[in-house]
């Protein structure tokens, strides 16, 4: 075996080797579960985390399968190589990392599925920062490398499982209520690459794709991501948990919109049938005319109130039972149709799930997490105390049908604070 061929092969090997570490590394560092902790809660992330880790890698696994097949019916003088000189010739000259990401990344309702979990990885690397400083808990870039290696559901739920362990630390006698810009800085440009991700090329992909993940373990690496009010250049953290939120919803709402004119113009003739399928006014000939076309559409949307009026509510039912149908049809078959998009989506359904546990659970210890004044963060027993608190920011991540992805719960946001001064 020649330098390049086994270079390649111990890359390949080194990937699991890395992920084995990761996972030592983590379930090493979590404390052992004293009296107090709530051992239905930790069985129940328990069972998330190897679910998630199964299910997941049940895809990747026919991801690397159907990747080697693919290279093999592209090259098929490599078939009748040796088995290990076939299997270094693949991974030799396949990157199966962009391969994988490009697969999930490129189509409305793939991006759909994925910029799900992106968005959703910047809001958890501030959940990371906080409730990891907040609870002692070591190496949290372990948990954002295992997060990005094997699964964002995976990680989290060991993270859960960390936190539901964990003691919180003693009260700060500093205001600590800001973060420093080695927080700030990566998560903001973290953002701007989910945002151009779309509107890559061959070129740009990739190295858009690899700053998008080396971002967000840069505020975990930090020893002091937390700062006072007195520090220079610290942001508050409720503002710049508000300008992510706002930020999530504005690219959620891009992506929902671009998906469902993906799925118009999939399930129906053409885009302006869907038109006429509200407006009331659908011709008797398969294919309308242009100039049909122009006049219902124009008439559409030049006397809204109208049409309005004038149009049947069954028709407006019936269009809309039809998009809603067509597009669970979309969103299920655009899950499955590749292995790659098969474990992102799944990754999506198993973080999504594992959040609304932890949500209804209390957020691992009965009450709302609450970042204020006296220190980096606290849990409040009833909504009465949040309300005490001041004016408050709560984050919502539009992500997975039925979760809307709220995590008002764990992120009430105190920003007066008890016992603190305003800045």
């Amino acid at each position: 075996m020649d330098t390049p061929h086994a270079l390649a092969l111990g890359v390949f090997t080194s990937y699991f080797l890395i992920i084995i570490t990761l996972f030592t590394i983590i379930l090493r560092s979590i404390p052992k579960a004293g009296n107090g902790v709530n051992r239905r809660k930790t069985w129940l992330f328990r069972f998330l985390t190897l679910g998630s880790l199964a299910h997941t890698w049940l895809y990747m696994f026919k991801f690397m399968a159907w990747s080697f097949d693919n290279y093999e019916s592209l090259n098929p003088t490599t078939i009748s190589s040796a088995p290990l000189e076939r299997l270094t010739s693949w991974l030799l000259n396949t990157s199966l990392f962009e391969q994988a990401w490009a697969a999930v990344c490129f189509g409305p309702i793939n991006w759909w599925w994925s910029e799900q979990l992106c968005v959703y990885t910047v809001i958890w690397t501030l959940f990371l920062v906080i409730e990891g400083r907040a609870k002692s808990i070591k190496h949290l870039w372990a948990y954002m490398l295992l997060g990005q290696l094997v699964a964002i559901s995976v990680a989290s739920n060991l993270f859960y499982l960390a936190i539901l362990h964990s003691t919180p630390t003693q009260r700060s006698s500093k205001l600590q209520n800001r973060v420093t810009p080695l927080v700030t800085v990566p998560l903001v440009v973290s953002l701007l690459t989910i945002v151009v991700s779309p509107h890559t090329n061959t070129r740009t992909f990739l190295p858009n794709l690899l700053t998008m993940h080396a971002l967000l373990v840069i505020p975990l690496l930090t020893s002091t991501p937390l700062a006072s009010t007195r520090q220079p250049n610290a942001v508050r953290i409720s503002k710049l948990i508000t300008f992510i939120s706002l930020t999530i919803v504005f690219l959620r709402f891009r992506t929902d919109i671009v998906a469902a004119f993906a799925v118009i113009g999939r399930s129906l003739p053409s885009p302006v049938s869907f038109v006429y399928s509200l407006s009331g006014f659908l011709p008797e000939q398969p294919s309308p005319s242009p100039l049909h076309a122009i006049i219902y559409t124009i008439k559409a949307l030049v006397q809204p109130v109208s049409t309005f009026l004038a149009t049947p509510i069954s028709n407006y039912t019936s269009a809309f039972t039809h998009f809603i149908s067509a597009a669970l049809v979309e969103v299920w078959d655009t899950l499955h149709s590749h292995p790659a998009q098969s474990s992102i989506g799944w990754d999506v359904v198993w973080t999504s799930a594992s959040l609304g546990a932890w949500v209804l659970g209390g957020g691992g210890r009965g009450g709302v997490v609450v970042i204020d004044s006296e220190v980096p963060i606290r849990l409040l027993r009833n909504r009465r105390e949040v309300r005490r608190i001041g004016r408050g920011v709560f984050v919502s991540l539009v992500g997975f049908p039925g979760l809307v992805s709220s995590l008002t719960e764990p992120w009430a946001v105190g920003v007066e604070g008890v016992g603190g001064k305003k800045d």
